[in-house]
């Protein structure tokens, strides 16, 4: 967790609320301005926090790379996860492997160890035509439902639009080679 007042607030709320114990944290300070790969900095931090600790770890980055990687073994942490070069592709781009480009039947539901799935109708558009096409689809199909807007390669809900409108369909912005999504809201109703 970061370094803070507010968030050390926050913290002694959860163990006192959840019966966490406050050695559960690890704190960082956060990178001054202008740091050269900020990520990188705290994660130094953090892994030299965790060495002192007496119990063992394994590192499980959301975006595993080579310098992560690297960072991580010198301090004496096995790594698991997918390198953010995969055999499907980018894995910053995970989100899109949902929804195939222009899909156009219903939401299917999988059937996982006896457990129903629902997987939400949406579609990976690669321009701002076929975004288009998919919200003029998505609107019809789903008419009164919430529409989700995001941008497959946001994590932790970076650029995510909870209910998109078609104006924010207009203004959203492709990165060379990556998807937008868009898909309905499933609620436990549905």
């Amino acid at each position: 967790l970061p370094r803070g007042h507010h968030m050390k607030e926050l913290w002694t709320y959860w163990v006192e609320q959840l019966g966490l114990d406050w050695q559960q944290a690890v704190w960082y300070d956060i990178p001054p301005p202008g740091t050269s790969r900020p990520s990188l900095h705290v994660l130094q931090q953090v892994l030299h926090a965790l060495a002192d600790r007496p119990f063992s770890f394994h590192l499980y980055p959301m975006y595993l790379n080579d310098d992560v990687r690297k960072m991580a073994h010198s301090s004496g942490f096995p790594v698991i996860g997918d390198a953010e070069e995969h055999e499907l592709g980018h894995l910053s781009e995970a989100k899109s492997w949902l929804h195939e480009r222009a899909r156009h039947e219903e939401p299917e539901i999988l059937n996982l160890q006896g457990t129903r799935v629902l997987i939400p109708a949406g579609h990976t558009a690669y321009s701002k035509a076929e975004l288009l096409r998919a919200w003029r689809d998505l609107t019809y199909r789903k008419k009164g439902s919430k529409i989700f807007l995001k941008p497959s390669r946001g994590s932790g809900c970076v650029g995510l639009i909870c209910d998109a409108t078609e104006a924010d369909v207009h203004t959203a912005s492709f990165h060379a080679g990556e998807s937008v999504i868009l898909e309905e809201e499933v609620t436990a109703s549905k």
